[in-house]
């Protein structure tokens, strides 16, 4: 009984010895084994992934120690992301749609949708493929009058909507077409009272007649074609308020609930395209468009933003292209722009300041006429214009000095009739006619200096500068000068010299 009991404490002094000198050292974290060094702590670096989440699966990541450890964990998957019926990330189908009916083609090989069959759907998603043959195109009047669709989702094969195909679908709130589509037939969309927005894709090239007429909710319409063959009427009786389009499309959206306008594509804005759009009051002109056509955008009486793109390839402003546009203040005349059109600011009276870049070589008649409000203008070094035309600032009162190119040789008839804040003006050397009235009713005007090289003065030239001294380079008038270019209370200097 001694001797067990012997064994017994010998085996429990062992294990304590044991057990001691175990918990004295460090576990796997690089410990020395003394008996005072802290436990380690783990210091982990940043979550690494090694494995990416998806729309429907799960990833993984990592975080390690130096010591060794690591932690791992769980990346939830992210979900589809769905737009117009497809996911975004993985181009999945949102839903397809059963029951419809279809008919094979001619070509064996694609089917045509033809109509509802039996599908009860309200949201329709038209499927890419029947009978593992792709869908290509929508019936002439497949959904015509169909009054409980409120929503269609168009796969990407499909490249045709048949005339009439959505006609009178009257709860239709939005279409969804794809990329691939390449012609919207006549009437396709025909008086669907409950569509307020249309994205036609980029590949679209056709849209028949009144493919959208009478769809009295529509307010937002954006066609991404740069080019596209399309008729006045494809937009008729409907309120289009916001329009993104390409200068093909333009007169189709023309209307006077119009408010925003962006030009995405093609090259010239077609005369009076805009004309008398009464509402719009902004416009963003792309990089593409080369010329701004006659009375384009004339009598849009809220028009106060126009800007262009950066790289705009613009070279033309037509002739009254921007005329009574009262609202607008300010615009940039590009340096790609070489001509300005005749009366082309005509009546802009809330416009402020305006920059002639050195490029414009030719400056329209009237071309700021009654520009009530304008105070500076500012022509770019080494001007190219040479002729300041007939009427081109009459009537511009608050402007108070201007300094002409140097370039110019002829001042037009009126060019700045009843400038009545006009102070100082230099006429370059170089100028050799001036037109009749041409300064006439410049009341605040005391002086001015006419070079030697004017031979040609009109009738009234400064008729109404009550208190104006004129000085002449010239030694006594020249024969080409009207007899009455100044009137009899000018105050006349012959044979002056600016070292008098």
């Amino acid at each position: 009984m001694r001797r067990n009991t012997i064994l017994i404490l010998l085996l429990a002094l062992c294990l304590s010895v044991l057990l001691v000198a175990c918990g004295s050292g460090d576990s796997g974290n690089g410990g020395t084994g003394n008996s005072d060094k802290e436990k380690h702590n783990h210091e982990y670096s940043e979550w690494e992934i090694t494995k990416d989440a998806t729309c429907t699966e799960i990833g993984e990541k990592i975080k390690r120690c130096e010591c060794g450890a690591t932690q791992t964990a769980e990346i939830s998957a992210n979900g589809h992301s769905f737009a117009n019926g497809y996911c975004d990330v993985c181009n999945e189908r949102e839903h397809e749609s059963e029951g419809l009916e279809f008919t094979l083609n001619k070509d064996g090989k694609t089917y045509t949708l033809v109509g509802m069959g039996f599908c009860s759907d309200t949201d329709v998603y038209i499927p890419e493929k029947f009978e593992d043959m792709k869908v290509t195109a929508i019936a002439p009047s497949a959904f015509l009058s169909c009054a409980d669709i409120t929503s269609v989702y168009l796969p990407k094969t499909v490249t045709v909507i048949g005339e009439s195909a959505f006609s009178a679908c009257l709860s239709l709130k939005s279409v969804a077409m794809c990329e691939g589509l390449v012609e919207i037939g006549s009437h396709a969309f025909l008086e669907c009272k409950a569509l307020t927005d249309v994205t036609v894709p980029k590949t679209v090239t056709k849209i028949g007649e009144k493919a959208f007429r009478s769809c009295s909710a529509l307010v937002e319409v954006e066609i991404l074609s740069a080019e596209i063959e399309m008729g006045k009427t494809v937009f008729s009786n409907t309120h289009v308020e916001n329009a993104t389009v390409p200068t093909s499309a333009i007169t189709s959206v023309a209307n006077n609930k119009l408010v925003t306008l962006v030009v995405n594509g093609g090259e010239v804005i077609g005369e009076d395209a805009f004309d008398g759009c009464s509402a719009l009051t902004s416009v963003v002109i792309g990089d593409s468009v080369t010329a701004i056509g006659k009375a384009a955008f004339g009598g849009c009486k809220a028009l106060a933003s126009v800007t262009f793109g950066e790289e705009s390839l613009l070279n033309e402003i037509g002739e009254d292209a921007f005329k009574g546009c009262t609202s607008l203040a300010s615009i940039e005349i590009l340096d790609s722009v070489t001509t300005v059109g005749a009366s082309a600011f005509y009546g802009c009276t809330a416009l402020t300041s305006v920059s002639i870049p050195s490029g414009v070589a030719s400056l329209g008649a009237s071309a700021f006429y009654n520009c009530t409000n304008l105070t500076e203008v500012i022509f770019g070094m080494d001007s190219q214009i040479t002729a300041i035309g007939n009427y081109t600032f009459n009537g511009c009162s608050s402007l108070t000095s201007l300094a002409l190119p140097q370039g110019v040789t002829t001042i037009g008839r009126n060019a700045f009739y009843s400038c009545s804040g006009l102070t100082s003006l230099t006429i370059p050397q170089g100028v050799t006619s001036m037109g009749a009235s041409v300064f006439e009713g410049c009341s605040s005007l005391t002086s001015v200096l006419i070079p030697v090289s004017v031979t040609s003065i009109g009738s009234n030239a400064f008729r109404g500068c009550e208190n104006i001294e004129v000085n002449c380079e010239a030694e006594e008038k020249p024969n080409g000068w009207s007899s009455d270019w100044c009137h009899s209370g000018c105050v006349v200097t012959w044979g002056y010299t600016t070292e008098e």
